[in-house]
């Protein structure tokens, strides 16, 4: 997990120094809230990760943040929420196939990664 941490490529989250101001990437940092519980707020994130126009660095942090936006505490995961988790590992297991490039492909093993490790650490 980044934790506002730089991403593993030496720049700044996206929640951190960079913020994007590109209105697509926006609107899907702020689904991402939601993304694997509600299907709308998927369908606006799926938009931005799998449009090429949007830069490389955003894709990736909204891929990479699946283990961050829209947990109460990320680093201390409760059964709570585990149903999340699940569905955003299942979305993950859906979509990183069909990546649209290596960007992409790199940042869905790494939120894979920090989301299993998520699950195994989900305390009642």
């Amino acid at each position: 997990m980044r934790s506002g941490a730089p991403h593993r490529c030496g720049k700044p989250a996206a929640t951190e120094d960079h913020v994007s101001t590109d209105p697509a990437v926006v609107a899907a940092r702020e689904a991402l809230k939601t993304v694997g519980v509600d299907p709308a707020a998927d369908k606006v994130w799926m938009a931005a990760i799998n449009n090429p126009k949007i830069a490389k660095d955003d894709r990736e942090s909204l891929i990479e943040d699946l283990n961050e936006v829209g947990f109460k505490d990320p680093e201390k995961p409760t059964l709570a929420d585990m149903p999340k988790i699940k569905a955003r590992l299942a979305l993950i297991d859906q979509l990183a196939p069909k990546a649209i490039d290596d960007t992409n492909r790199a940042a869905f093993a790494e939120a894979r990664k920090d989301l299993v490790d998520m699950a195994g650490k989900a305390k009642p």
